[in-house]
């Protein structure tokens, strides 16, 4: 893949990123995905309880979403050029570590 291609998609990530995050976090909260902090902790962490917990899901989504969009523009990924395939299928299976 050449470096233009890998700014591209880059580039356009941040933006898919950006718009998706504001309508994202609003739902979080209305879906009740927030961190809960126990009472035991810091009284400073309570501030935090409410906080959505899965905000990685918006950089999963728009990785996946430029990186496919782009691919199929560009023509890069097909069966010649398995490391972009590997990188979003290493990326999307990392979701389920944290």
């Amino acid at each position: 893949m050449k470096l233009a291609t890998t700014l591209t998609i880059l580039a356009l990530a941040f933006i898919v990123t950006v718009i998706l995050a504001p309508i994202s976090i609003p739902l979080l909260r209305r879906l009740k995905f927030g961190q809960s902090i126990r009472e035991e902790g810091p009284k400073s962490h309570m501030k935090k309880a409410g906080t959505p917990t899965m905000g990685g899901i918006i950089f999963l989504i728009s990785i996946l979403v430029t990186t496919v969009g782009v691919g199929s523009f560009f023509r890069f990924i097909n069966d010649t050029d398995r490391s972009t395939s590997i990188s979003i299928s290493r990326i999307w299976l990392n979701r389920f570590i944290g």
